[in-house]
């Protein structure tokens, strides 16, 4: 593949969920899969894309290259603070302060056990692999 291909297949493949490393094309880890799930999650939270409604582009440039990040709209009382904390390290500028899966893992179930705890919160913070054997 020529430079040129290359950086027309690059740019076609540049969403919102990519970490600001592989945009500046710099080396790069796991934890870019840790970025994305960040933002991932941040959409759950909130409802729509990062920078909605600026196109997957736009709000990439504004990740990746202005290093801005989207803000939380939706109340603290309409999900767990730690969910919040814990998107923001996701997407942290520095991939080495990003957690790791099996760190997202022991903090999602950490939140989970919490929220079982708060019957606000019992019914609507489930995690699919804590309810797979009560099926």
């Amino acid at each position: 593949m020529s430079d040129q291909t290359l950086g027309t297949f690059f740019s076609m493949c540049v969403d919102i969920y990519t970490a600001p490393e592989i945009y500046r094309h710099e080396p790069f880890d796991r934890s870019v899969d840790v970025f994305a799930f960040g933002l991932i999650l941040y959409e759950m939270i909130e409802g729509n894309h990062a920078f909605h409604p600026k196109s997957q582009e736009e709000a990439a440039k504004m990740i990746c290259l202005e290093g801005l990040r989207p803000p939380f709209k939706n109340k603290p009382k309409n999900y767990p603070s730690d969910v919040k904390e814990l998107i923001q390290e996701c997407w942290d500028p520095v991939p080495s302060v990003r957690p790791t899966f099996a760190e997202i893992i022991v903090r999602l179930n950490k939140i989970h056990a919490s929220c079982a705890k708060q019957a606000r919160w019992r019914d609507t913070f489930k995690l699919p692999w804590k309810h797979a054997g009560d099926r």
